[in-house]
């Protein structure tokens, strides 16, 4: 009985962690070198059809060679290929594709859809 009370008690535990692992935000630091200051950020699967939220904020753009670092909740680890989208003030968009984010910590973006993964 204790055996059993044991294994029932590790396996709740087990997937309590496994929980609390997916629920896990994605973090990078993105740097700006788009010779653009930007105004959004949005990132989406490559294969949806919608933006993520802009994860910029309204009164803080990322200035050209600055750098900041992001959580986004809408990241899922099975997604092999992500995108990138960015509007200057302008309105002008640059859009960087097929971008593999499940092993990276930094993203330098550049202009013509030029990107570097560190």
């Amino acid at each position: 009985m204790k055996h059993w009370i044991l294994l029932v008690f590790i396996t709740l535990l087990l997937c309590g962690s496994v929980n609390v692992a997916c629920a896990e935000k994605q973090e990078f630091e993105i740097v700006n070198s788009s010779d653009s200051d930007l105004y959004v950020l949005e990132i989406r699967p490559s294969n949806a059809d919608t933006w993520g939220p802009n994860v910029l904020t309204k009164d803080s753009p990322l200035k050209d060679g600055k750098k900041i670092t992001i959580a986004f909740s809408n990241y899922d680890a099975n997604v092999e290929y992500w995108d990138i989208l960015a509007r200057n003030c302008c309105n002008e968009e640059l859009v960087w594709h097929k971008l593999r984010l499940n092993s990276i910590h930094t993203i330098i973006l550049h202009d013509d859809d030029k990107v570097e993964l560190n």
